[in-house]
């Protein structure tokens, strides 16, 4: 079910008792051949597959993201950060007081990761309602090798991203690949120094970001899409049980 779908009176129906589910993307550069909306679609995928296996309303997608590491390189349109923190804050706030309670954020777009919890974080405190937040790329790392065979990320989300555009009957947009001299390595200083932190850095052209990946497999996205779906889908109820527990215990402090 589409949330844009419904009118004023098939939404006063509803019980509130369906799951919400928000993908949010980015438009940037993804090598110089995968669409721009790559984590877009990745996050629309995602949301497709969930939304097959549980009872749930999917909102219209946030098509824009955060994504400062790529500002630089033609193509890509990044938000502001404290505006896209804003934006999905009142989105989830108009949910909440339409009396929805089981509102999930999918989204694989690292640089998006802190503004999202931003935001969640600020309607928690204001209306000890919990939003979770799944980012199926990076909270599910422990079927990586089981799946990717030790691969580097340029394989794995280059596999999602095929994976995502045949669920999505998309794969029409995929343009010709084109391959650097040489395949793009961030300097050792650099990787050294994420190896133990965080660091910002920021890339300057379509080879940085994604390699261009020949033996990229969409059957192995799939797969890992599968089993992540698979382990969304086998915990999501406990959100609501988190719910009860808050209310329960907001009554028993008044």
């Amino acid at each position: 079910m589409k949330y844009s779908d419904l009118n004023f009176d098939s939404i006063k129906k509803l019980n509130k008792k369906e799951f919400i589910l928000v993908p949010v993307g980015s438009i940037e550069v993804h090598g110089p051949h995968l669409p721009l909306g790559s984590d877009l679609y990745i996050a629309k995928a995602f949301t497709y597959l969930i939304g097959e296996k549980i009872r749930s309303i999917i909102m219209p997608s946030i098509s824009y993201g955060y994504a400062n590491i790529t500002k630089n390189i033609f193509g890509t349109i990044s938000m502001d950060f404290s505006i896209l923190a804003s934006y999905i804050y009142n989105i989830i706030q108009n949910l909440i007081n339409s009396g929805f309670e089981k509102i999930i954020i999918i989204n694989i777009h690292k640089d998006n990761d802190l503004t999202i919890k931003i935001a969640l974080t600020k309607i928690f405190e204001e209306t000890n309602m919990p939003i979770l937040y799944i980012n199926p790329y990076n909270d599910f790392s422990k079927f990586n090798d089981s799946i990717f065979s030790n691969q580097d990320n340029s394989y794995k989300e280059t596999s999602l991203i095929l994976a995502s555009l045949e669920i999505l009957n998309k794969k029409d947009i995929i343009g010709k690949i084109r391959f650097p001299e040489h395949k793009y390595k961030k300097p050792s200083f650099l990787k050294n120094l994420l190896d133990i932190g965080y660091i910002r850095y920021g890339y300057t052209n379509e080879m940085e970001h994604i390699n261009p990946e020949k033996k990229a497999s969409a059957e192995e996205g799939k797969k890992y899409m599968s089993m992540v779906v698979d382990e969304i889908t086998s915990k999501i109820d406990y959100l609501e049980d988190y719910i009860k527990f808050l209310k329960n215990r907001k009554k028993i402090e008044l």
